[in-house]
């Protein structure tokens, strides 16, 4: 769509970076279907020694992944989503963050959805959960996403607010039906281009579209900590 795509890799690759990155173009064919057109004039990557980070049109992206990856995968569509959720609009303060990080896990599993259909975005969202429960409560606690505490165990980036909020995202949508959600999405980023929002607002947002309240929801799993645990118990009769 005449936004143009930029690599820097060290010279000796660059033979190589034009295999690993042809998966960047599928992820903008994910993210601008379901969250709208790319908010900038360009977007880059550039290969840097430690750690991978979005930068407002050129993400630095940590050299170990570059070196021991096939092709780019879901980090690189974690920190190109951020183009999004972080810079197109960016919480209003570090309490909202679940709506820069979280949105960027949902986005990783769209970018899931986009090459394996319903499959690929099942299995990830079954690992994101899983991964949840068996480690990030384990370490961290059970912490809600708005204004979670920043005090150990938790941080000012706890892996709740990556995991449990793409969770959240997944679950909304259920609620809310395809067209309806996507439609909130694109909604929530037009209105608050290039500007910042909390999670009030994109719960507003989202209420519009959902044709109806979602205090239940958003009390539930943003505002408060915790998640359900069921106990099943099977009885046979003596007939079978």
């Amino acid at each position: 769509n005449g936004v143009p795509l930029w690599y820097f890799v060290p010279r000796a690759d660059s033979a190589r970076a034009v295999g690993y990155f042809s998966t960047v173009p599928g992820m903008m064919d994910a993210f601008t279907t379901a969250f709208g057109p790319y908010p900038f004039d360009k977007v880059g990557y550039c290969i840097t020694p430690i750690g991978s980070m979005e930068h407002q049109t050129m993400i630095s992206y940590a050299q170990q992944l570059f070196t021991t990856e096939s092709v780019a995968g879901s980090t690189a569509a974690h920190e190109l989503a951020h183009m999004w959720w972080g810079d197109w609009v960016t919480c209003e303060d570090l309490g909202d963050a679940w709506l820069n990080e979280g949105f960027a896990v949902f986005s990783e599993m769209v970018y899931a959805e986009h090459l394996g259909g319903e499959s690929g975005y099942l299995d990830f969202v079954r690992s994101t959960s899983q991964s949840y429960r068996t480690s990030v409560v384990p370490s961290e606690g059970m912490l809600p996403l708005h204004d979670f505490p920043r005090t150990p165990p938790s941080s000012n980036y706890p892996s709740t607010i990556y995991r449990k909020g793409g969770m959240v995202l997944v679950m909304l949508r259920d609620v809310m039906g395809d067209q309806p959600f996507f439609d909130g999405m694109k909604e929530y980023g037009r209105r608050h281009a290039y500007a910042n929002a909390s999670t009030e607002m994109f719960q507003s947002v989202m209420e519009e579209f959902h044709g109806g309240g979602l205090d239940w929801f958003f009390d539930e799993w943003v505002f408060k900590p915790g998640y359900p645990v069921y106990q099943l118990q099977r009885v046979v009769d003596a007939s079978g």
